[in-house]
């Protein structure tokens, strides 16, 4: 009779039968509008009659920001609000830098406040959903992106978020088609946009047209990583394993310590049969992010095949986030 432990193990590998392909990581970009100092409400408008060490500190805090100080200027943005709590510029300022700080749900009480006082504002809009994808809370980022759309129907920037949240939501008709929209009302072609409209059109399997928009991306930014991942995806989803491992180092030449991109590499070369050196990928990316599960379960696919099934249900487990 079969013992436990060869039941668990049956079950396991029934599902890393699977190839280690579903696990690759394609990714997407997010955009906000950035903020210049020239966005910011204007002094005269909202500090009339108000101290001089106040329009002093707001100044300095924007120019900090400019310069992308973010922690010198949140304390700037913090001696205004003390003198004037409902500061538009400042409220916005302290917002922004607190996001840039990856603090996003602190950078949202500010926001939501700025939000109070300009309610149609659809960069404050934007902004909150953006705050929300960071915080892998997508509903609520899109029902913010959607009413920043309905205000401004024709940016771009909004309909690539809303196509974000979609992919995120695993949306991808609805995706695809916001991505389009973007491109359609885009002044000018945009590598981002591209990228991402190609890489939801892979995940609905529209291959042809993914490999059209990856081109036109590639043309505009070669050396771009995220680009460069995503197309690496997608040759290695097509077998040209070969390419899409070149694609993954020339990723990972720009940004050498990205998990996602060790990740993938890693993937890649078990599809490969190279499994020793797979292991040295994936064993980085967990070194870098611990609670990768495409990397625990590229570990699992390796372990298993070599019969060494205590290793394999221990990084089984822990690619479902089982300790």
């Amino acid at each position: 009779m079969m013992n436990l432990f060869d039941h668990i193990m049956q079950f396991v590998r029934s599902i890393l039968k699977r190839k280690a392909i579903n696990n690759y990581q394609g990714l997407y970009y997010l955009q906000t509008a950035d903020l210049k100092t020239s966005d910011f409400v204007l002094l005269d408008d909202y500090q009339k009659n108000e101290l001089k060490t106040m329009d002093q500190w707001y100044l300095k805090g924007r120019e900090l920001m400019k310069k992308s100080r973010y922690q010198e200027a949140s304390l700037y943005f913090d001696q205004v609000l003390e003198q004037k709590n409902k500061h538009l510029g400042a409220l916005m300022g302290k917002g922004y830098c607190l996001f840039k700080m990856d603090r996003y749900r602190n950078a949202l009480a500010y926001f939501f406040e700025a939000l109070n006082c300009r309610p149609r504002d659809t960069e404050l809009l934007n902004m909150i959903g953006v705050c929300y994808c960071k915080l892998q809370e997508h509903k609520r980022a899109l029902q913010y992106i959607e009413k920043a759309l309905n205000y401004d129907p024709r940016s771009a920037v909004l309909w690539n978020n809303k196509g974000y949240c979609l992919a995120c939501l695993r949306c991808n008709d609805g995706a695809c088609a916001a991505y389009q929209k973007a491109l359609d009302v885009s002044e000018n072609e945009d590598a981002h946009l591209l990228c991402n409209a190609a890489s939801v059109l892979m995940k609905a399997g529209k291959y042809r047209d993914a490999m059209y928009f990856f081109d036109r991306a590639l043309q505009l930014t070669p050396q771009d990583p995220l680009l460069l991942n995503n197309v690496a995806v997608y040759l290695a989803v097509q077998g040209n394993y070969d390419s899409a491992v070149k694609c993954c180092s020339q990723a990972l030449a720009v940004e050498p310590e990205n998990p996602v991109f060790l990740c993938n590499k890693g993937m890649m070369l078990i599809e490969m049969g190279k499994s020793d050196e797979a292991v040295l990928y994936l064993r980085h990316a967990l070194d870098k992010d611990r609670t990768n599960p495409a990397a625990w379960m590229g570990l699992a696919v390796i372990y298993l095949s070599k019969g060494s099934n205590a290793k394999a249900l221990d990084c089984f487990n822990r690619s479902l986030g089982l300790e």
